[in-house]
């Protein structure tokens, strides 16, 4: 006898375990357009814990207006639509799972990143870049919280 007619029931839990994790796979969270000028008092830095792993955070003003109205100015980041709200933290947040760095340089004023690789060394360059920069640059974020109730942006993509 094969297992299938053995089994039934066994084969049709897996079947539905695999479509629920298939859909569950495609309702990822959705990503919102943020809007940035680099420079000013917006501020990078890695942090890594055993809750989120390596994770590049970048601390920003919220700007007074939404982006459609007026350009944020430096250091600040907007909805395209609206300001952010009082729950929504100052903060964006990118994954560095496989990010590692390569080459430090240690001095008085602090550390700054010579170079990296990894999958992400590119989008991590061009986000370091854009910090630095008084320039405006595009982001695709979503809300997330942590188990101790703080949020923050993650960045999904640069661009609109």
């Amino acid at each position: 006898m094969m297992f299938r007619e053995k089994h039934p029931f066994i084969i049709s839990m897996f079947v539905v375990c695999l479509c629920l994790l298939i859909a569950a796979s495609s309702f990822g969270a959705e990503s919102y357009p943020l809007v940035c000028r680099g420079g000013g008092s917006m501020v990078a830095q890695y942090e890594d814990s055993p809750d989120y792993g390596l994770r590049l955070f970048i601390r920003f003003q919220k700007a007074p207006q939404p982006a459609n109205t007026q350009a944020p100015e430096s250091g600040q980041c907007v909805w395209l639509d609206r300001v952010l709200g009082e729950g929504e933290r100052n903060m964006l947040s990118f994954a560095l799972d496989d990010t590692r760095l390569r080459e430090v340089e240690v001095s008085e004023s602090g550390v700054k990143i010579l170079s990296f690789r990894g999958r992400h060394s590119e989008t991590l360059k061009n986000l370091l870049d854009y910090v630095r920069q008084r320039n405006i640059f595009n982001l695709r974020v979503h809300r997330v919280t942590r188990s101790d109730g703080t949020n923050y942006m993650a960045i999904d993509r640069l661009g609109p």
